[in-house]
């Protein structure tokens, strides 16, 4: 069991340190290109925005809060060869939702986004997940209708609290 925890602790501190070595990475690319294949900065540069945001909206009356979860998952790919960086996930912090009464429902909106961007742009970056959530909010702001809204079968009765166990009332069709 020890074991199992170290692996996973370690697992984890290896994701944050790639996340944060990713666009290191390609700063490095960018401000010095001979020392990573040869002696011109990598072009075509994209980077890849998939958004998920999980709210909660109300079924009906009373002042609830809930927390909310927003996910960024990013990528950046180039021309020049092995300069790149793949897909990381991370949470990002979203407010939590405030509610009347009744019930509620958990919605779920997706949106996916691919930004050309130039080696000064990357070189202002202090973090890929933050541009991408700027940029993926203003687009948002501008049109709603690029986001895929759909519910995801969760639900919460009215009253309740975090952390408080939700019980199927028929154990052969769990909520």
């Amino acid at each position: 069991m020890k074991f199992l925890t170290k692996l996973v602790c370690f697992m984890l501190l290896c994701n944050i340190a790639h996340t944060e070595d990713r666009l290191d990475f390609l700063k490095k690319a960018c401000s010095d290109p001979g020392s990573v294949h040869n002696q011109i900065p990598p072009s075509d540069l994209k980077v890849a925005c998939d958004d998920t945001v999980f709210t909660w909206v109300l079924s009906d009356d009373e002042d609830v809060a809930f927390k909310n979860r927003r996910k960024m998952c990013t990528s950046v790919t180039t021309s020049k060869p092995n300069v790149n960086a793949a897909q990381a996930c991370e949470d990002c912090g979203v407010p939590d939702s405030q509610f009347k009464c009744q019930g509620y429902k958990e919605i779920q909106k997706c949106v996916r986004m691919t930004f050309g961007v130039t080696c000064e742009q990357i070189l202002a970056m202090e973090s890929i997940v933050k541009w991408c959530v700027d940029h993926i909010d203003e687009e948002v702001a501008i049109n709603e209708e690029i986001l895929n809204v759909k519910e995801t079968g969760k639900k919460k009765p009215c009253g309740y609290k975090e952390g408080m166990e939700i019980k199927p009332l028929n154990p052969k069709f769990p909520r």
